[in-house]
């Protein structure tokens, strides 16, 4: 009887660099895919008039491409505090993903290995009927699977320690969205949304030694043209805010709430720090504190009237990590 590998059985590993110690990261979804350049070439000569045909090389594999989303928890997680790391400190190196199928690591029916992977992009999901999440979005080098030769002992990619967990997710109770940071919190919050996204280029790896060898079909270890280092080029951090339109005592005719200019609404304001607490409670969930932030301010008039504020960070930090001070931008994940 043929076996099959399904998702809903398949574990996600994080590891510094292979073989290593791998921390379990809880995953809701995963994707992944490495595609390769097909090169073509005339075999037509002067002597050989009747090859018509062209042939094909391919020798050069294009950059990985890998997501998964992440059941964000009220304890701790090592291996989703380090991919909270890679994605708020881009310089703080590659690392490697292993996904295995089975329900503990042990079981490698299947087995793929993504090594030097850089993250591109973090979306923190964030509804009030569903759990906290983070969308990672990411390249990779090279893309193996159980295939390999590499792969002929299994305790040598994955810790025989680890195995599926539970991890206890948290719908959002406690919501606290100040902009600036300074004022009172926006009343009636209906949406919100952060995203982070690290502009990265690969290094050009085609050299012409890489490029005259030929590789084994179906072989990818002997592919020798894969992307290895990467420049870090610029980083975008914005979301936006939706609320209601309220008509309480406290709302002028002005269009602000009480003396609070940056209140106003169909307006706009540079240079304000955005701060957003949201979670169980006010110090387990997600917290950001970004300076510096540009913001829209628009009206939607529909059954119930909402303002949106769609805002960014005009500064480019490189390290977004926690910060022990609200005079530097951060975002961290606050655990029990």
């Amino acid at each position: 009887m043929s076996n099959y590998v399904f998702k809903k059985n398949a574990l996600v590993g994080y590891a510094d660099s292979y073989p290593g110690l791998t921390s379990l990261v809880e995953t809701v979804d995963f994707s992944f895919s490495q595609t390769f350049t097909d090169s073509t070439y005339t075999k037509k000569t002067l002597h050989e008039q009747h090859n018509l045909s062209d042939s094909s090389n391919i020798s050069r594999a294009n950059p990985g491409n890998f997501e998964f989303t992440v059941n964000v928890g009220t304890a701790s997680s090592t291996g989703l505090n380090n991919l909270i790391t890679k994605l708020l400190k881009p310089d703080s190196g590659t690392f490697d993903l292993i996904i295995s199928s089975g329900f503990n690591l042990n079981d490698h029916d299947y087995t793929a290995l993504f090594q030097r992977c850089v993250i591109t992009n973090g979306t923190f999901i964030i509804d009030k009927l569903e759990n906290l999440k983070i969308t990672f979005t990411g390249e990779c080098s090279k893309l193996l699977t159980g295939k390999s030769p590499l792969y002929n002992s299994v305790s040598q990619i994955i810790s025989g320690s680890l195995g599926r967990n539970y991890v206890e997710s948290q719908i959002p109770k406690y919501v606290s969205v100040k902009l600036p940071n300074s004022s009172a919190p926006i009343p009636c919050v209906t949406s919100l949304s952060v995203e982070v996204q690290n502009d990265i280029e690969w290094n050009p790896y085609t050299t012409v030694q890489k490029g005259i060898e030929n590789p084994s079909d179906g072989d990818i270890l002997s592919i020798k043209a894969f992307p290895e280092n990467y420049t870090f080029k610029k980083r975008i951090i914005s979301g936006s805010i939706g609320a209601y339109v309220k008509t309480d005592p406290t709302f002028t005719a002005n269009g602000n709430f009480g003396d609070e200019p940056e209140r106003y609404l169909q307006t706009y304001a540079t240079d304000k720090t955005l701060s957003i607490i949201i979670g169980d409670s006010s110090t387990v969930g997600f917290k950001f504190n970004l300076l510096n932030c540009t913001y829209t301010n628009r009206v939607n008039p529909a059954e119930v009237f909402t303002q949106n504020y769609d805002w960014r960070m005009a500064d480019n930090p490189l390290d977004l990590t926690d910060s022990s001070s609200d005079s530097q931008s951060y975002i961290k994940i606050q655990t029990t």
